[in-house]
């Protein structure tokens, strides 16, 4: 079995492998090219497949994160094993070089989950039960739920249209930014919520048609949201400046990134979010759980310093 880096031509072949394996989660091709090279922190150390006799048999994909703190972290973004290939230790041969590399990095811990920019799932799906008990006899404890809230696009959205008007009268509007707006409004994000979620809206600015709304609070960026940018069908990321918040914005942002998706002739929109969150979407969007993911992690020793 040799292990090498993926390219950008094996992405055909991953994305049938994914079919077979990943039944809750077949992935087209851009999807998966997107969230694989499209990662800041591309690199071919962090992104490999296991082939046997010229095709793959199984591939991980990973990143290294760089916290404000300055701690490494080791990502598992996704991982897959055909299933005519189970149980030979594929899997096993893939996270040892993974889990090296990252530990050869710096990172004192490995999670598979969500840590933007750009991520394909917010944790793993327990009804991958296989993959949970390889994940626990590796030493992967789980250490969170993350969820997936589903927004039914065939139905009609909220009208906030009256909320559009008073904040108006306040000084506030809503619109799409052009390509001339993108990079104030990646600078407002920067600082406001840092380089993940800007660099992730940066992403919604790369089609003909902008998917990204702002507030401007008498001229000033306050808010904005963003839609197809961590992946297509998604909603995020999104956020609203401190004075602005529980005023309404937040709603009317993610309504209009919502009718977005569903002129794009989506039936449903995602939501990845934490517990805390799902109140607030379920009641400005009528959003309701649509997946469960739980957060797995490890720590990584470091081997020990010489001398």
């Amino acid at each position: 079995m040799d292990v090498r880096s993926l390219t950008r031509e094996d992405i055909p072949e991953l994305a049938a492998l994914c079919t077979r394996a990943l039944p809750w989660d077949a992935l087209a091709p851009e999807d998966l090219a997107h969230g694989i090279f499209n990662d800041p922190g591309c690199e071919d150390r962090w992104n490999l497949a296991a082939c046997d006799a010229g095709a793959i048999a199984g591939f991980i994909v990973g990143a290294l994160r760089t916290s404000k703190e300055g701690e490494k972290l080791g990502l598992v973004k996704i991982f897959a094993v055909h299933p005519d290939r189970l149980r030979r230790g594929v899997a096993g041969l893939l996270f040892d070089r993974l889990e090296e590399a990252l530990r050869t990095a710096g990172a004192s811990q490995v999670v598979l989950g969500s840590r933007g920019p750009l991520y394909f799932f917010s944790g793993l799906d327990p009804r991958y039960t296989e993959a949970f008990l390889f994940l626990r006899s590796r030493g992967y404890e789980k250490v969170g739920d993350s969820f997936y809230l589903a927004v039914d696009l065939r139905r009609p959205l909220p009208d906030y249209a009256a909320l559009i008007a008073k904040r108006a009268e306040e000084g506030v509007t809503f619109h799409r930014p052009t390509m001339d707006e993108k990079e104030e409004v990646h600078e407002w994000i920067l600082s406001a919520f840092g380089e993940g979620w800007a660099y992730e809206t940066d992403l919604a600015f790369r089609e003909a048609l902008v998917t990204v709304w702002i507030a401007r609070d008498h001229g000033k960026v306050c808010g904005f949201a963003a839609s197809n940018a961590t992946g297509r069908g998604y909603f995020g990321p999104t956020g609203v400046g401190e004075d602005q918040r529980r005023k309404g914005l937040g709603r009317v942002l993610l309504v209009k990134c919502l009718e977005d998706l569903q002129a794009d002739g989506r039936s449903v929109a995602w939501i990845p979010t934490g517990l805390e969150r799902i109140s607030y979407y379920h009641n400005g969007a009528g959003a309701c759980v649509g997946r469960v993911f739980w957060r797995m992690g490890k720590a990584l020793s470091q081997p020990p310093t010489a001398g």
